[in-house]
């Protein structure tokens, strides 16, 4: 049984090449590797297929229904795990008007499609 209520047309979808997806990301291929990784902790947690992604698609409507907040927790939870947290922290420092606080983050999290997502995060992650 599935953790969270998918929309049943995002399960359905034609699944497309992962590279396909980064570039629609507008990701640059240097990375590709670190935004691969972001997808992946996006599928695990909301048991969608990488492939199943369309850089279009707002966070917050990947739900059918359901609370959202338990859904973001995971997310930022799994992100920080696999984050350089160097990284993380500077990002925080030298970008004003980035939350500090979980529910603020998560906010605007589910406000991102998951190309800004995948460009948002991808330079955080471990190498």
């Amino acid at each position: 049984m599935a953790k969270y209520h998918i929309r049943k047309d995002l399960l359905s979808r034609e699944g497309k090449p992962i590279n396909e997806i980064l570039e629609k990301c507008n990701l640059n291929k240097e990375k590709f590797s670190s935004g691969r990784r972001v997808l992946e902790i996006l599928s695990s947690v909301v048991g969608v297929p990488t492939n199943k992604f369309d850089a279009s698609q707002l966070l917050g409507e990947i739900l059918s229904y359901g609370n959202l907040e338990p859904f973001t927790y995971e997310i930022i939870e799994q992100l920080s795990l696999h984050s350089d947290k160097e990284k993380w922290e500077d990002c925080w420092k030298n970008t004003p008007n980035l939350p500090y606080n979980e529910d603020e983050l998560g906010d605007l999290i589910m406000s991102m499609d998951i190309g800004r997502f995948t460009r948002f995060f991808s330079p955080l992650m471990e190498e």
